[in-house]
């Protein structure tokens, strides 16, 4: 069947251009968040509080953060390990919550829900809210949950989020179309509410770090997210859902774990065979990209001497990454920060280990995958 996408005509009702967000669950949420702002750098961009949902659980186990790395409202979602256990049963003891991939318009993720429901199992479908993300989730063979969404809040100059009284425009059911643009939402519920503060990242850390002509509280920046890896029953038979229901395309297999792509980059997504976790001593793992060559070494000296887990992964884990090493927080979810990426026709170079690394490189010029970075460092 040929849909209609925006003048296209395409295999199903929806293009993914890239992928959005990772969400995980921690046995040790404050370990979790200390991690990721304090030793990465990221950014908490807004709190979600579960305590009127799950009454049983205690405060510190019923709150959901939202972190981001750039503009977008998040790049990940954390929360408890007990959270999920008592709100969802079903899922208990997953570490991956969801993975989600961005689509062109409201209109594909609308016309996408139909598509998701004939060929997988739905989740849920509506708007959420904190992140202002109009969505349909769905899930694939091996239980992870992933969503195509489109409309991710922005966070702007002040730092701020949207103010909870914008959560009033969440569904959670199918959204007539068309809907009103975010503009007008602004100025009706200004207009009704005035200017509402929105919530905002505290930084206590002092900005002690020149990086690169801007004072930053470590010395380096993650840009942004560029791959998550999954582990999977069997590669091949999670392929089709990947591949044929959300289009992403195969970039190259390599020992039995398959590489897809969404757009140009060489990929977005690994699925690795269920027999390496216990190789590898990880749950799940993701990248993040940082700007320069630089700040890859400054973040790789600042992690290990100030006592993070660095791990030591194989570098075919890696193909079409040149630079890189990975690091791990409290739980089983493996984080490695990332330089030149390269494109899907680049060849799959993979990274060789830090200590070897020369104090400077050539650009790999059209070998690379770089979107640049929009925002200032800090």
């Amino acid at each position: 069947m040929t849909y209609l996408v925006g003048g296209l005509e395409l295999d199903r009702p929806f293009r993914i251009e890239r992928l959005g967000h990772f969400g995980y669950h921690t046995p040790d949420l404050p370990g979790t968040l200390r991690f990721l702002t304090e030793e990465l750098g990221l950014f908490c961009s807004d709190i979600d509080d579960f305590t009127t949902r799950v009454p049983e659980l205690p405060k510190e186990h019923a709150l959901g953060y939202f972190i981001r790395c750039n503009s977008d409202h998040h790049t990940m979602v954390i929360g408890s390990q007990l959270l999920v256990d008592t709100r969802e049963p079903a899922r208990k003891g997953a570490l991956v919550n969801q993975l989600s991939w961005q689509v062109g318009s409201l209109k594909q993720v609308v016309e996408g829900i139909d598509y998701l429901d004939h060929n997988a199992r739905l989740r849920r479908i509506g708007r959420d809210s904190p992140g202002s993300n109009w969505h349909a989730y769905a899930y694939c063979p091996d239980g992870y949950v992933n969503e195509i969404y489109y409309g991710m809040e922005q966070v702007g100059w002040d730092g701020r989020s949207k103010p909870v009284a914008y959560a009033e425009r969440a569904y959670h059911t199918r959204p007539p179309l068309p809907q009103i643009r975010e503009h007008q939402e602004v100025c009706d519920i200004e207009a009704r509410d005035g200017i509402l503060p929105g919530f905002r990242h505290e930084e206590k850390r002092e900005a002690a770090y020149d990086v690169e002509g801007v004072l930053l509280p470590q010395p380096f920046r993650l840009t942004r997210l560029a791959r998550a890896c999954l582990f999977v029953a069997d590669p091949e038979a999670s392929l089709a859902f990947y591949q044929d229901t959300l289009g992403l395309k195969v970039t190259e297999r390599r020992g039995g774990m398959i590489f897809l792509r969404a757009a140009d980059e060489h990929h977005s997504l690994a699925l690795l065979p269920e027999a390496m976790k216990g190789e590898l001593g990880i749950g799940a793992a993701c990248s993040f990209a940082v700007a320069s060559y630089d700040q890859l070494r400054a973040a790789y000296d600042y992690l290990r001497t100030r006592g993070n887990v660095i791990l030591d992964l194989p570098a075919d884990l890696s193909p079409g990454l040149s630079y890189g090493f990975w690091v791990k927080g409290p739980e089983a979810v493996a984080i490695q920060i990332t330089y030149g990426a390269e494109r899907f026709d680049a060849g799959g170079s993979t990274p060789p280990a830090m200590a070897d690394l020369p104090a400077t490189i050539q650009h790999g010029g059209e070998r690379w995958f770089q979107p640049p970075f929009l925002g200032p460092l800090g």
